[in-house]
């Protein structure tokens, strides 16, 4: 088991103030108590982060970019963990299987930004629903059950190569996890108008009591008995833009125009980030292990 006596120099930089999980892509979190780290995304019972994604009538994938009222889709659990829930307003509670029937007639294939993918249909009434909600025809829910294959991050196509060999995620856009300090947040606020939440940047980890963007320059995270890895920093879009409690857009592109006057890339990483302002901090699995709230957080910028 890994422990910090036989590895580089930590320390203490703040404790874990919030955990969140995301089971379908672009729909609104979970805050939780507790959490365990697997190698591919955050586990809460029998959920797993981002391990459904909706795709579209055309076949492709569907995000708070193109449907941003998917941000008021909350999802749930079943006591029993054997049904994934989503709630939304003025609709009935959809239930689906998280163990649904996984035979190869309803394996659908696409992409996710540059990756090929692949995912169960998870049915007809998963589609209705969410065809209705969204009020465009074809929408299906895909899930990424345990009898398909993991992406990894290392062989995906970019303009630099990202992780280790075996840094697997599911439908997460570049990494396993995301996270974000407090501070970090509380010093964009105090340049913008109108605050925001942290539910508009979509992290599983908050961490307080460090610096404001301290984050960046974290190259292990140690919390509780879990190792994390820096990837790469977060470089943000339209997504942070969606009011998470209403689904509508800021008027005035915030907080992306006030991060770009301050948060942008050193000229010699553009090729990575090119125009995107940067938020948070991308994150691969060293080590494995459970995590809850109050957790102090060690890190190592060696």
């Amino acid at each position: 088991m890994w422990t910090k006596k036989n590895s580089k120099k930590f320390e203490l930089v703040g404790k874990l103030d919030k955990i969140c999980i995301y089971p379908v892509k672009s729909c609104r979190g979970m805050t939780l108590s507790h959490a365990d780290c697997l190698q591919q995304s955050l586990k809460y019972k029998t959920l797993m982060d981002r391990h459904w994604i909706v795709i579209n009538a055309e076949g492709r994938f569907v995000t708070i970019r193109q449907e941003p009222r998917m941000v008021l889709i909350s999802p749930g659990v079943t006591k029993d963990g054997k049904y994934l829930l989503l709630d939304a307003p003025n609709m009935d509670t959809l239930q689906v299987p998280i163990d649904g029937p996984a035979n190869e007639q309803n394996i659908m294939n696409f992409r996710v930004f540059s990756r090929t993918m692949q995912g169960h249909n998870c049915g007809k009434e998963a589609e209705e629903w969410l065809s209705s909600f969204l009020k465009s025809d074809g929408c299906k829910l895909v899930h990424l059950s345990s009898n398909l294959n993991l992406c990894d991050i290392s062989q995906t196509p970019s303009p630099i190569q990202l992780g280790k060999k075996g840094d697997m995620i599911a439908y997460q856009d570049d990494a396993a996890f995301m996270l974000v300090g407090q501070a970090s947040l509380d010093d964009l606020n105090e340049k913008l108008e109108k605050p925001i939440s942290i539910k508009n940047f979509r992290p599983n980890f908050v961490v307080t009591g460090s610096k404001p963007f301290a984050e960046d320059d974290w190259k292990y995270i140690n919390i509780g008995n879990v190792l994390l890895r820096h990837v790469k920093c977060d470089d943000r879009c339209k997504v942070t833009t969606i009011n998470p409690e209403t689904g509508i857009q800021n008027d005035n592109n915030e907080p992306l125009t006030t991060l770009k006057t301050y948060r942008m890339c050193k000229p010699e990483d553009k090729p990575l980030y090119q125009e995107s302002p940067l938020f948070g901090v991308h994150l691969a699995l060293d080590a494995g292990g459970s995590i809850k709230i109050g957790d102090p957080v060690y890190a190592c910028s060696e």
